[in-house]
């Protein structure tokens, strides 16, 4: 390896494994162009651009995105406030991130100025109607809950 290619990525902050698999591609390239290559690509802070995305969960709630780490590591909060921690950007984007109470809600109308929805609840299955306001707090009566 050569040493001074070395020293002219780690003097610039620039990662010496990709720029060698870069310079094994592209041979053709001097050493100063691979490293402006390198000093002059961008990198894309996906923290600030996607932090606040919104989505509809496939159990019909509206979620936001209130944490990226990286794109396998993101905090969603539910309209209700609820937070679920440590998921996947991919499934975010699909929907597929489940409240941990609610199997499924279906919005049914507004009463009030307040939101009501028709929510499956995991523990017993039954159906409630219930509002945005309630969601977060609401503790399932219903049926036994021992296992």
């Amino acid at each position: 390896m050569n040493n001074s290619f070395a020293k002219k990525c780690r003097d610039n902050n620039i990662d010496c494994s990709k720029a060698y698999k870069f310079r094994a591609k592209h041979s053709d390239l001097t050493d100063e162009q691979i490293i402006e290559y390198y000093r002059n690509k961008k990198t894309i802070d996906y923290a600030s651009i996607r932090l606040g995305e919104r989505n509809i969960s496939l159990n019909g709630l509206e979620m936001e995105l209130v944490k990226y780490i990286n794109s396998h590591d993101i905090d969603v909060q539910f309209e209700d406030g609820t937070i679920v921690y440590h998921k996947n950007y991919t499934n975010f984007k699909k929907g597929y991130i489940p409240h941990p109470k609610y199997k499924n809600c279906q919005y049914v109308g507004a009463f009030k100025n307040k939101k009501y929805f028709l929510c499956t609840c995991r523990k017993c299955k039954g159906k409630h109607v219930i509002c945005i306001d309630e969601m977060r707090d609401f503790e399932c009566t219903r049926g036994n809950h021992t296992k």
